[in-house]
C-alpha cells in the first residue's frame, strides 16, 4: 500500500533521527526499497520537501511565509517573524493581487490583513 509523500517522510524522520552514520546509511537503503516496492519513487523530491518540514517542525523551529504587494526589506520580515517568538524561518513573496498589507501563512493558520481582502468583506458586508 502506497502512502502519501508526508507520511513516508514522518516514518523516515522517525526511523533515522538518532542513527549514527553507518546505521542511517542502512536505513536510507531499507527506505529505497521500500519505496521502489510500493512504486513510489517518483514522489522523492516531495518526500524530501516533507521531510525538511517535519524536521524542523520536530526541533522547534515554526515557519511563516510573509505574502505583501511588494517586497519588503528584511528588518520588516525580521520584526514580523519576531511576534511568533524564536525559532522562526520565514519567506517573503510578493503578489501584487492582494493590493496592500499582509498575508501571514504558518502551518496551520492563515492570517489576511491584506487591502483586497479587507475590500472583498466590505463589498460583501454592503451588499
Amino acid at each position: 500500500m502506497a502512502l502519501i509523500p508526508r507520511q513516508y517522510a514522518k516514518i523516515l524522520y522517525e526511523l533515522t533521527h538518532t542513527l549514527d552514520e553507518k546505521q542511517l546509511d542502512q536505513a536510507m537503503a531499507a527506505f529505497v526499497q521500500v519505496l521502489k516496492k510500493d512504486q513510489a519513487v517518483s514522489l522523492k523530491e516531495k518526500i524530501i520537501h516533507e521531510f525538511e518540514q517535519y524536521a524542523k517542525k520536530q526541533a522547534g523551529t515554526q515557519q511563516i511565509t510573509i505574502t505583501t504587494a511588494r517586497p519588503i526589506n528584511k528588518v520588516f520580515l525580521q520584526k514580523v517573524a519576531d511576534v511568533f517568538g524564536d525559532n522562526v524561518q520565514t519567506r517573503a513573496t510578493v503578489d501584487p493581487a492582494i493590493l496592500g498589507g499582509l498575508i501571514i501563512r504558518t502551518e496551520d493558520k492563515i492570517l489576511d490583513g491584506s487591502i483586497a481582502t479587507q475590500l472583498l468583506k466590505m463589498k460583501t458586508s454592503l451588499l
